[in-house]
């Protein structure tokens, strides 16, 4: 509570007119009552600091997959999400080897995290889209954003394989501030450049911004097309 009671006081959130389900609170006591180690406790606490800022935030099935997931376990999701990257809605852990060998991630943490309920372990998901001359943003970290374009003038497919994390996964990791570092957001580029050379990728440092919006700094930080 003393964690939690922390961690709302730097959300500066109004909690007037919001309503909450006691069940959920209830759910969330039974679950964390039992959880001595500091560094999960802190987990805890955002949860319960987050859901009274902002009800349905967290989910019961969060709370129930939490309370199953040790140490090392968060250990190993803390680790996962630094490699991952946002692509819409989605929160991913590009399914490519080369990255994967590259960073140390095993296929057997990839199992794992499925088996936890955290990510998707299938290994035929992707996402699909059109490009065209126009670059578009595709993927995003927490300061930078890379975008597609055509490099020859016709319309071509493109996908980017991956590994989305679950609903619970995403609320999990929110929790957490561990995101790609721009080297690590740079060396993904350059692999999709790699394997789609009739496209041409840049990234740009973001500035600022506004919900869905942001203010970039025009100078591309990719020198490879």
């Amino acid at each position: 509570m003393q964690k939690a009671d922390e961690f709302y006081s730097e959300m500066n959130s109004s909690n007037s007119d919001k309503v909450y389900d006691f069940d959920w609170f209830f759910r969330f006591y039974e679950a964390a009552s039992t959880v001595s180690d500091a560094a999960m406790q802190e987990l805890w606490a955002k949860i319960l600091a987050g859901e009274v800022s902002e009800p349905s935030t967290f989910s019961f099935k969060t709370i129930d997959i939490l309370k199953n997931i040790s140490k090392k376990d968060a250990e190993l999701f803390i680790k996962v999400c630094s490699y991952s990257f946002v692509l819409g809605n989605t929160l991913y852990l590009p399914r490519e080897d080369e990255y994967h060998n590259a960073n140390d991630i095993l296929y057997v943490d990839i199992m794992k995290l499925n088996e936890l309920g955290l990510m998707f372990s299938d290994g035929t998901i992707r996402t699909e889209f059109e490009v065209d001359t126009i670059p578009k943003c595709i993927v995003v970290n927490d300061e930078l954003f890379m975008t597609i374009s055509s490099k020859h003038g016709e319309k071509i497919k493109f996908s980017i394989n991956q590994y989305p994390f679950t609903e619970a996964g995403r609320e999990i990791a929110s929790l957490i501030s561990q995101r790609p570092s721009d080297d690590i957001f740079i060396e993904y580029a350059k692999l999709l450049s790699k394997k789609n050379d009739n496209c041409i990728f840049s990234i740009f440092r973001i500035i600022e911004r506004d919900g869905d919006d942001f203010t970039y700094i025009n100078e591309n930080l990719l020198d490879i097309n």
